[in-house]
């Protein structure tokens, strides 16, 4: 082995980096002056002539042009820069353009914010009694009564031609069809669509709102979550009749039944809306309400009271003096639910304004479907 060999430095004997490219020979670039080719020079070779590998030319070597000394972005110590506390600073003038610009926006900011409280709701003194029927007598609240009127009659039709079949046989078998025929009506199309519209009914009712703005559907399929706000809550209003059946006459059961829906269901169905989910039954806001405004929960039991007790003194005559015309009750029935469920939103209007706010980080809708 003879020449320049590689080896390795011991432990702790190598030098710094920046000492071994000190020590390295400088090398700057020659390109050929035929082809063109990079090749390398040290300081020695200038004056002389270097061969290109390529294509043999020779190639004069002139001096490398001087590096720039690359200054430090660091300012020297004692040059920083210093304010002169003597001197004023002026703010610069804002451009006249950006003024008005500033004058339109506050001024179309206030006109948006006036429009916005002329189209707000205004609350009458009684929301319960004032402005109930402006909802009912507009589309599309007429639309469904005579929908689902229609429907609730053909459910009735069916049940009471069901209930005078007698015998067996084959009129059994049509009293069987006429049963099934009335569920599967009664609940595809008639029971889903009362529950869809009645929630949409309180629902906007409860924002103020004079007219539906949002229809709901009329498909099972995408008004079945209605049915749940609508019949839980008269369920859990129910309990105590059943919890009486086995101990009293049925006449007082059903005293305690009218009695236990007309004071429990509102509370239940507004306790749901506002925790929009049908489980949400105790809401702590509505039932702490009952403590905190009880004339007006009292003044929205009368009023109930009256609209139910009307409508069934209505169907009741109809029963019993005109016959021919009983399933005339059952538009009638409607109706009278129709006008309970927008006095039970326009209340909920009245007890919401009349609560403190409930502070929240985000506020959810009463009811998430027409929220």
């Amino acid at each position: 082995m003879s020449g320049q060999q590689y080896g390795v430095w011991e432990v702790n004997k190598a030098p710094d980096p920046e000492n071994q490219r000190a020590a390295q020979p400088k090398l700057f670039p020659v390109y050929c002056r035929v082809c063109d080719t990079l090749m390398y020079a040290q300081l020695k070779h200038v004056g002389g002539q270097l061969k290109c590998p390529d294509c043999g030319a020779l190639t004069k070597v002139k001096e490398p042009p001087k590096e720039v000394e690359k200054k430090s972005p660091l300012v020297p110590a004692g040059q920083e820069y210093k304010l002169d506390p003597t001197q004023l600073i002026v703010a610069s003038p804002v451009p006249e353009y950006v003024e008005r610009l500033k004058r339109e926006s506050k001024v179309a900011v206030e006109k948006v914010a006036k429009q916005r409280e002329e189209e707000r709701p205004k609350m009458p003194r009684l929301p319960t009694l004032n402005g109930v029927w402006s909802m009912l007598i507009k589309e599309p609240v007429p639309a469904w009564w005579v929908g689902t009127s229609a429907v609730g009659i053909v459910v009735a039709g069916l049940a009471i031609e069901a209930a005078t079949i007698k015998g067996g046989g084959i009129s059994a078998m049509y009293m069987l069809c006429c049963i099934v025929a009335a569920i599967i009506i009664g609940v595809l199309f008639w029971i889903a669509p009362i529950a869809a519209i009645w929630c949409a009914i309180v629902a906007e009712s409860s924002e103020g709102h004079k007219k539906l703005h949002v229809s709901p559907s009329p498909w099972i399929f995408e008004s079945f979550p209605e049915i749940f706000y609508i019949f839980f809550p008269i369920a859990l209003s129910l309990i105590p009749a059943f919890a009486t059946m086995q101990f009293v006459p049925w006449q007082y059961s059903t005293a305690v039944g009218s009695v236990s829906m007309l004071v429990f269901f509102p509370v239940l169905l507004l306790s749901t809306f506002q925790e929009s989910t049908p489980m949400g039954v105790f809401s702590a806001r509505i039932w702490g309400s009952l403590a905190i405004r009880p004339a007006y929960w009292l003044l929205f039991y009368v009023e109930s009271a009256s609209i139910w007790a009307a409508g069934v003194v209505t169907c009741a005559n109809i029963l019993l003096f005109a016959e021919g015309w009983i399933l005339a009750a059952v538009p009638i029935a409607l109706a009278t639910g129709f006008v309970y469920f927008r006095v039970l939103g326009r209340f909920a209007w009245w007890l919401a304004e009349s609560l403190p706010e409930k502070k929240e980080p985000e506020i959810e809708p009463r009811y998430k479907r027409f929220g």
